[in-house]
């Protein structure tokens, strides 16, 4: 274990902040401290679309007739999609976030159709999130962005005034 490391108070699988095995880790999204951050916003993904989905549902359910049915279900079966997806799919789309993106955000805005089941308030943030990840910034997670951001937009309005 090196000097840096034991001051630090971390074991022998640990890179020292500063090391070269610590920056071409980090470089490269692995290492212990990249893989907290990558969780961390799984979670933040995840926690976004639940807020979503409840907010907007209850919009939905509950502004012209009082249906707590209706309310329950579209929330479960979204955060049951959004759990999924966010905890069993996302590391298998984190390999190729554009292509993801892209796929992910045409299928938030197909989703737009049944929007009284929240998906795409699902579908959406993840479409962004993995459009986000993707560090060559190429068109189609450009364009899986715009999708995402669309589909949560429209389907919030037709929660509003639909």
């Amino acid at each position: 274990m090196g000097r840096a490391a034991a001051l630090l108070g971390v074991g022998e699988g640990f890179a020292a902040a500063g090391s070269v095995r610590y920056m071409r880790s980090a470089a490269h999204g692995k290492g212990p401290l990249m893989e907290s951050a990558r969780r961390q916003n799984v979670a933040t993904l995840l926690l976004a679309s639940a807020v979503l989905v409840v907010v907007f549902m209850a919009i939905a359910y509950f502004k012209d007739d009082n249906d707590a049915t209706g309310f329950i279900v579209s929330v479960a079966v979204s955060l049951v999609v959004a759990a999924a997806l966010f905890l069993w799919l996302w590391d298998r789309m984190e390999a190729r976030p554009a292509y993801w993106s892209l796929i992910v955000g045409a299928v938030a805005i197909v989703s737009c159709a049944v929007f009284w089941l929240g998906l795409p308030f699902v579908f959406g943030p993840a479409a962004v999130g993995l459009g986000r990840r993707d560090a060559a910034s190429e068109t189609r997670s450009k364009v899986g962005v715009g999708l995402g951001a669309v589909a949560v937009v429209l389907a919030a309005l037709a929660c509003i005034f639909g």
